[in-house]
């Protein structure tokens, strides 16, 4: 369990926050140097669920962005941003991400270990909120194949695959 006198203790340089999914406590990113791995071109899709946002949205192209945690959701400065392809299944994605995160996490650290780093802040004007989906938000309905292309409701599943919530009808008898 999270205990900040354990992590007081320790008197990490950084604390890495990566698939992260909760409000940080202001204690800690009061006292030490927090980072998180956002998987969205910031300040584009801040908040929940940001993979599936922006597959659904029609987004090809993402970033894994690393920011410095303050007290408003995704708005801090940012160390680094790289882009990568939506393109494929959510397993190619993850695997994107991954290595990205891997490698910019590693010149991050190296970087501010430096003092070389100049981490530079988001544009307001572009920025763009997003809520955590819920598993309600998967269910597809007959008027959904009357108003959107055959793309969007590819990308609407593709979007929806494990570990996410998945697509899905309600039929006559309930089930899905």
């Amino acid at each position: 369990p999270y205990s900040l006198k354990k992590i007081t203790d320790l008197n990490p340089s950084v604390i890495l926050f990566y698939g992260w999914s909760w409000i940080i406590p202001k204690e800690l990113y009061n006292n030490f140097n927090c980072i998180i791995l956002h998987p969205s071109p910031l300040p584009r899709y801040r908040g929940g669920s940001p993979i599936q946002h922006q597959i659904i949205a029609g987004e090809t192209k993402s970033a894994v962005t690393l920011l410095k945690v303050n007290e408003q959701i995704d708005r801090g400065v940012i160390y680094s941003q790289t882009k990568f392809s939506l393109e494929g299944n959510l397993k190619d994605i993850f695997r994107q991400i991954i290595t990205i995160g891997t490698t910019d996490t590693v010149s991050v650290l190296d970087g501010l270990s430096k003092k070389t780093i100049k981490p530079f802040l988001q544009d307001e004007s572009k920025a763009t909120f997003f809520s955590r989906r819920s598993p309600k938000e998967s269910e597809l309905v007959i008027k959904d194949f009357k108003t959107k292309s055959a793309k969007e409701i590819f990308n609407f599943i593709r979007s929806l695959e494990d570990p996410y919530p998945n697509a899905f009808f309600k039929c006559k008898d309930g089930g899905k």
